[in-house]
């Protein structure tokens, strides 16, 4: 066998080609240094949103989310002009932290759900989001109960449900659901807590109503038996 490769040549060319990407990889670095700056300001802002949800503090929830939006929008022109940067693991979790405050908020103030090119988030991170979300009506459920919301119950509840069916449709590869099926089914085992924690709520509240109800019988029995004799 004979060696036909003109070795400065090759050397020269293989240095080259290796400085083009050195440059490459350096630009990328600034780039993942700045996404993952974005990211983690991101997750803040959509966590501190959640809480001003649960504590029905909506203004300042819509004002958290409307700075999380502007930082997400940077994060996906960022992004879009380096390939690499879709596939890091800490984009992705900001996206799904955006996703998941945005649509309980839209649970709770009734505004209108957003699609995913509205919050800049790809659909991957949307729809973990949506699972997570589930988590965070399920704290809505509770309270509800705490405070004989029935009928709040029964709404949340049935989008809890509605959410879960549509999710268990999706039942494509891992690779392009970045396995949902694991967070499908912690929701279903969520699902299932949660109806059993309404069904026993409900029944002690029936219990206590028609208590209070035989109570109430006893006592106008009493006041009318002096009145008789």
């Amino acid at each position: 066998m004979n060696i036909r490769v003109e070795m400065d040549d090759f050397l020269r060319r293989m240095e080259t080609v290796l400085k083009r990407i050195h440059a490459q990889f350096d630009e990328l670095d600034k780039v993942r240094e700045r996404c993952f700056e974005i990211s983690r300001k991101l997750v803040r802002q959509s966590g501190i949103a959640i809480k001003h949800i649960h504590r029905m503090e909506l203004d300042e929830a819509r004002a958290m989310l409307s700075e999380a939006m502007k930082m997400a929008k940077e994060l996906s022109e960022t992004i879009s002009k380096h390939t690499d940067a879709a596939s890091w693991g800490f984009v992705h979790d900001a996206q799904r932290e955006l996703s998941e405050a945005v649509i309980l908020f839209s649970i709770v103030s009734g505004e209108k759900l957003p699609e995913p090119h509205e919050l800049n988030v790809c659909g991957a991170a949307y729809i973990h989001g949506l699972a997570e979300a589930m988590s965070e009506v399920r704290r809505l459920i509770l309270d509800g109960l705490n405070r004989g919301a029935e009928e709040d119950v029964k709404t949340l509840l049935r989008i809890v449900e509605e959410a879960y069916y549509l999710l268990l449709t999706f039942d494509h590869p891992d690779t392009i659901t970045l396995g949902l099926r694991r967070k499908v089914d912690q929701l279903r085992l969520l699902l299932e807590r949660t109806h059993s924690d309404v069904a026993i709520a409900f029944q002690c509240s029936a219990v206590i109503s028609s208590l209070r109800e035989h109570s109430k019988s006893l006592k106008s029995l009493n006041e009318a038996s002096p009145a008789q004799e």
